[in-house]
């Protein structure tokens, strides 16, 4: 069996799904998986770690076992970085607008290679893309599995020394908020490329939680770069103790500007509709279908929970997190079975008001689904 794999921290904050396969006698198993991957699968990486390759990748969503096997047979013979695409195995309509790209990353030389990085990511299929291809590769040393995941995904890292407040940035981490390589940052100046506003009140608050309480963060927010481009990020950060305190606080950095902006796009109708809102006595929101978290939530959920929504985004589940314990399980799973399941849907429950009280809800639910994306859009009445 394969024993577990002391990782970077780095490595659990890449927002590409990635795994480490090692070779075990003549079997490869999964030796380390990021949560990006592990949510794929709508499960934990802890419950992963020591499977066989092929027990994984007889999931239909994922590329086919006999395609990962042949890649990886290719990487371990030759020592070299491997890549194709692959269509999915589902076949519908949204299916057919992407591909899977998978790449196979040695980690050593050949004589002794015993583990290969995998990287997995959507692609939009172009026209001269077949159902299944190979990626040319060009020669050379294979990357570090850090480098060649950051620069895939436009991540740079950082990390706060809580002792002598210094504060680090990576070399992607500064080109994303338009400053010099050798520029040095410091806390109470960071915070104010953040958009003044919503933006700058929810990573003060995580920053906060995050340093009183332990309390990780992943939170997609707006800055202003020094060059004055207002720009999208979704920011990450965890905590390390010492001797029972918070000691640092660290995380990543993606820029998600492009993405975001297309996300943005399919909720330009909110602005028709905004006065609508405020009349109405329910709650309206839009929620990312994959990780349930809030984009978007009307004010009326101060007046009808007690919650301030722009706070909401801190969290990346609000039904579960706020629902009755012992429903958590079964909400989670009802939102994302009927959600795949059907356009629209309706679920009734319990969930906390922020005075502690428990009020029954009643929420509609419409799926909205545009290339890669797959949203919620709900409308929460007290029943």
């Amino acid at each position: 069996m394969v024993s577990n794999f002391d990782t970077t921290p780095i490595f659990h904050l890449l927002p590409l799904p990635t795994l480490v396969v090692a070779l075990d006698g003549e079997d490869l198993r999964i030796k380390d998986i990021n949560p990006a991957y592990a949510n794929l699968l709508h499960t934990q990486s802890k419950e992963l770690r020591g499977k066989l390759l092929e027990e994984v990748f007889s999931n239909s969503f994922l590329p086919s076992a006999s395609n990962i096997l042949s890649s990886l047979k290719k990487v371990f013979a030759s020592g070299e970085k491997h890549k194709f695409v692959e269509a999915p195995n589902q076949d519908s309509e949204e299916n057919r607008n992407w591909v899977w790209q998978v790449e196979h990353i040695p980690q050593g030389n050949r004589e002794n290679l015993k583990e290969v990085v995998q990287v997995l990511q959507k692609q939009s299929r172009t026209e001269n893309w077949p159902i299944i291809a190979d990626i040319p590769q060009t020669s050379g040393n294979p990357f570090s599995l850090w480098e060649e995941g950051l620069k895939l995904s436009k991540t740079g890292t950082w990390e706060l020394d809580l002792t002598s407040q210094r504060l680090f940035w990576s070399p992607t981490v500064k080109e994303i908020h338009g400053v010099s390589i050798t520029y040095q940052p410091e806390l109470s100046s960071a915070i104010h490329f953040y958009k003044e506003g919503v933006s700058r009140k929810v990573i003060g608050k995580a920053l906060e939680l995050a340093k009183e309480n332990g309390q990780p963060f992943d939170v997609e927010l707006q800055i202003i770069t020094a060059k004055g481009k207002e720009k999208w990020i979704r920011a990450t950060g965890k905590v390390a103790f010492e001797n029972g305190l918070v000691s640092r606080v660290y995380g990543a950095v993606q820029d998600i500007d492009e993405t975001k902006r297309s996300f943005m796009g399919m909720l330009s109708e909110k602005i028709h509709y905004e006065t609508l809102l405020q009349s109405i006595k329910a709650i309206v929101y839009v929620a990312n279908a994959d990780k349930l978290y809030l984009t978007f939530v009307s004010s009326q959920v101060e007046s009808l929970l007690g919650y301030q929504s722009w706070n909401l985004t801190l969290y990346q589940n609000f039904w579960t997190k706020f629902a009755e314990k012992s429903k958590i399980k079964e909400i989670e799973s009802n939102y994302k079975s009927l959600g795949s399941q059907s356009p629209s849907f309706e679920m009734k429950y319990v969930i906390r008001h922020n005075n502690g009280e428990l009020v029954p809800i009643h929420d509609r639910v419409t799926v909205i689904k545009k290339k890669n994306i797959t949203l919620f859009r709900g409308v929460i009445t007290l029943d």
